[in-house]
């Protein structure tokens, strides 16, 4: 049985059914992705349930009396740019990270496969916290400037320079908030220990990319030490998210800082080198 007759007829029938079913794919694409990849779906809600107060979550830097509200399905359900225009770090305007932008959700580690993630230190107390970037479709900055021939090196600088600038202010703003009192917070990981280290073929070497390296230089007093402890979980999550953006268990490559006052040392990935105690990398 036929609607109409006539060739005429029949192909915007075609042209009618054809745009319908595209229409129906893009969005069946479009709902895929922005719940994640099919290997590793967006958490529907992460459990940040202690955090809520007044419709919001509540986020405080370590060693920071700062607080600040953020909304209540941060991170959680989907992909979207989750701390576009957040304080402390998204809210600088055209000075803000390249991550601000970009799309990200909360996973569970252990559901999902093929794509990159990272741990967050964001929530102090919830250790099991996981998002990705990879999962809703955001590409490294240089895969994307390599393969294109429109985006320009300066492009590529841009976006290191903000990096760069949101480690600074995390690092000086932790120096600040703890130069007269040192918070009982400010524990870190010590890199010479490598917690939770694998080996990688690639570095020829143990890595753990979840997690930041602190060497405590020897002979600094132990003020100076936990100081470097604060800056170095300060920067921390900056560091993750750079990683988690940026990073490929094949491609090498460091974050690190080093502390004038103490000579210690906060680096990405944490990994099984060791320096020597007479090692000074100021």
């Amino acid at each position: 049985m036929s609607l109409c007759s006539g060739k005429r007829c029949s192909l915007g029938m075609s042209r009618t059914m054809l745009t319908a079913a595209v229409l129906f794919c893009q969005l069946t694409l479009s709902a895929a992705q922005s719940s994640g990849a099919a290997t590793c779906r967006c958490m529907k809600w992460s459990g940040l349930d202690s955090y809520l107060s007044g419709g919001f979550v509540v986020y405080r830097p370590i060693g920071s009396g700062t607080t600040y509200n953020w909304p209540a399905n941060y991170g959680n359900g989907n992909c979207q740019a989750h701390d576009n225009n957040l304080p402390p770090m998204c809210d600088q305007g055209a000075a803000s990270p390249g991550w601000c932008m970009d799309s990200w959700c909360w996973v569970d580690i252990n559901s999902c496969t093929g794509v990159s993630t990272a741990r967050s230190i964001l929530f102090p107390g919830k250790d099991d916290l996981y998002f990705s970037y990879e999962t809703c479709g955001s590409v490294d900055t240089f895969s994307a400037w390599a393969s294109s021939s429109s985006l320009a090196a300066s492009g590529l600088s841009s976006t290191i320079q903000s990096y760069l600038f949101s480690s600074r202010s995390q690092i000086e703003q932790a120096y600040k908030d703890n130069g007269g009192t040192v918070s009982l917070e400010c524990i870190w990981t010590d890199l010479c220990g490598c917690t939770g280290c694998t080996t990688n073929a690639d570095w020829n070497q143990q890595i753990n990319m979840a997690e930041i390296g602190t060497w405590l230089r020897p002979g600094s007093n132990t003020d100076a030490k936990r100081l470097a402890g604060c800056m170095a979980k300060a920067v921390g999550d900056t560091y993750r998210r750079v990683a988690a953006k940026e990073s490929r268990s094949s491609a090498i490559g460091y974050q690190y800082f080093s502390d004038q006052l103490s000579g210690s040392m906060i680096q990405w990935p944490l990994s099984s080198w060791c320096p020597a105690n007479d090692y000074d990398p100021r």
